[in-house]
């Protein structure tokens, strides 16, 4: 049944609502407010509701709630303009400006003759910065949050949660290849002996060509895959979240042995010699043989927290972080201590092991060099991020990012000092990488750039 058919009607029926609240000694205004309340807002556009209740959560000083309701307000309407306006403001105040410009250039597109936006969109370019750095390339595939990436023969590989792989030309950003898997992705790849190796939430291992992105076989864990694997002439090393850490063969990927832990598996194995070192969740190091799985420490090595950094091994040491906050160096042969050094908070970045010195980034807000011998710390830089990626290493500079932040930090290597730090544009997803004069940073929005 229609109960009103125009403005004209719902007018009158407002006004018999308070004709009638005054006869009966009620507050007219108000019963008049709530019907208004009330009905309006069965006619209020679903784009603009999420646009109030993004309103009311900013007002109580929730803005990462905000922001949600902001950006479904976007969703549910693309031309909802203050919706726009309000998303890009949330995320330009959260420092991801190349979200924030995308969505004003958006808004323009709407709206061309607003000259607010004009200005917005000119105070969002790049920002000056003291870093000694030229933009090179950037290149963004789709919007969608990219899970990591690395570096070789050439290529750049990238790995995004809906299922995305792409290989780019490390020189020029070139895209080379897409290829979509059916599942979605959680783990970085991994690039050896011409294959690409993509782990999933699913807790399948993928080999695509490097060539062409062609799918070559699959292996099936129990669990997601967080890591990438480990790989020789002759076989990958997979850890999965299942507790186990599985040896596959090359090229045809057929399970050679298994060896199980107490715990997940969340970073990668290393390989040095005939021993495969990885972490595990149970807090213990494990060192196994590389052909049959039998373990060269009887137990593993026992920390006070779940071990989730990547080993690394110089000479007869292997040095590691733990979720207890500490560094440990080892003999590799024996597991045997040297030396550990203390931190604030977890460790989950890899050691860097280089010319006499273990380079140590800790979730602790602490980066710091230590004697490779004696453990003791050389320097120790106070940061102002939680450094809980990998730093990367250049001759005279050590390069580290924060979460939740669009900064990239340099360090001088023998001194420990602050040099620079570059705005570059959005929250980075993973620690940097560098290779041949080139740092290369992977953005949450999926964009890649290179810096020279």
């Amino acid at each position: 049944m229609q109960i009103f058919s125009g403005r004209g009607s719902f007018s009158f029926f407002i006004k018999a609502i308070i004709v009638f609240s005054i006869l009966f000694g009620l507050n007219g205004c108000a019963v008049a407010n709530r019907v208004i309340d009330s009905v309006g807002s069965r006619f209020t556009s679903l784009s603009n509701r999420y646009l109030q209740e993004g309103d009311r959560l900013s007002g109580e000083q929730r803005q990462p709630e905000a922001l949600l309701a902001y950006r479904q307000a976007v969703e549910a309407d693309p031309e909802n303009l203050p919706a726009i306006k309000k998303l890009a403001n949330a995320y330009q105040a959260e420092g991801r400006r190349r979200l924030a410009l995308s969505y004003l250039k958006q808004a323009q597109a709407l709206q061309p003759a607003d000259p607010d936006l004009a200005g917005l969109i000119a105070s969002l370019q790049t920002p000056p910065s003291a870093a000694p750095l030229k933009l090179l390339w950037s290149a963004q595939l789709i919007g969608d949050v990219p899970v990591g990436y690395c570096l070789g023969q050439g290529k750049i590989l990238v790995t995004y949660e809906k299922g995305l792989v792409a290989a780019l030309d490390a020189s020029s950003g070139k895209i080379l290849w897409q290829v979509a898997l059916s599942t979605p992705l959680s783990a970085p790849p991994a690039l050896s002996n011409g294959l690409v190796f993509i782990g999933s939430q699913a807790g399948d291992l993928s080999a695509l060509s490097a060539s062409d992105g062609k799918k070559i076989w699959s292996f099936a864990t129990k669990a997601p895959l967080y890591a990438a694997p480990a790989v020789t002439e002759t076989r990958v090393f997979l850890a999965s979240s299942d507790g186990s850490l599985y040896a596959l063969s090359l090229p045809e990927g057929k399970l050679q042995w298994s060896f199980p832990t107490g715990g997940a598996l969340r970073s990668s194995p290393l390989v040095a010699g005939p021993t495969v070192y990885f972490g595990s969740a149970d807090a213990r190091l494990y060192a196994v043989d590389l052909n049959n799985g039998s373990p060269r420490w009887q137990h593993g090595i026992l920390t006070q927290g779940a071990v989730e950094s990547q080993p690394a091994v110089n000479a007869n040491r292997v040095v590691f972080g733990s979720g207890d906050g500490k560094i440990y160096s080892l003999a590799a042969d024996s597991g045997g201590q040297y030396w550990h050094y203390d931190t604030p908070d977890s460790i989950y970045a890899t050691p860097l092991i280089d010319t006499g010195m273990v380079y140590v980034a800790s979730s602790g807000q602490i980066l710091a060099a230590l004697d490779e011998l004696s453990g003791k710390p050389v320097w120790e830089n106070s940061t102002s991020v939680a450094a809980t990626t990998t730093p990367a290493l250049a001759p005279t500079i050590i390069y580290y990012v924060g979460p939740d932040g669009p900064y990239l930090f340099a360090v001088d290597r023998q001194t420990g000092k602050d040099l620079w730090k570059l705005d570059t544009g959005d929250w980075i997803s993973a620690g940097p990488l560098y290779s041949q004069g080139i740092i290369y940073i992977l953005g949450k929005d999926g964009t890649l750039l290179a810096y020279r």
